[in-house]
C-alpha cells in the first residue's frame, strides 16, 4: 500500500489510528478500515475520488468504522 500522505492520531493513550489518504485501491471513491482490537490500533485507507464531495463521503464512512 502507498500512502502520499500518512496522519496519525493518538487518542490519549487510549486507541490509535492510522491514516493513508489517496491510496491506490483498484477503484474510485472506495475506502477500507482494519482494526487489531487487542492493540487498540486502527488502520484506515482513504482511496482516490473524483471529487471532494467524495473525499468527505469516504472519511466519514470509514470514521464509523473505526
Amino acid at each position: 500500500m502507498c500512502c502520499n500522505i500518512r496522519q496519525d492520531i493518538d487518542i490519549n493513550g487510549y486507541w490509535y489510528i492510522i491514516v493513508c489518504y489517496n491510496v491506490n485501491l483498484g477503484k474510485l471513491n472506495s475506502g477500507f478500515t482494519h482494526t487489531k482490537f487487542n492493540k487498540r490500533l486502527s488502520i484506515v485507507g482513504i482511496g482516490i475520488t473524483d471529487s471532494k464531495g467524495e473525499f468527505i463521503n469516504t472519511i466519514a464512512h470509514e470514521a464509523k468504522h473505526v
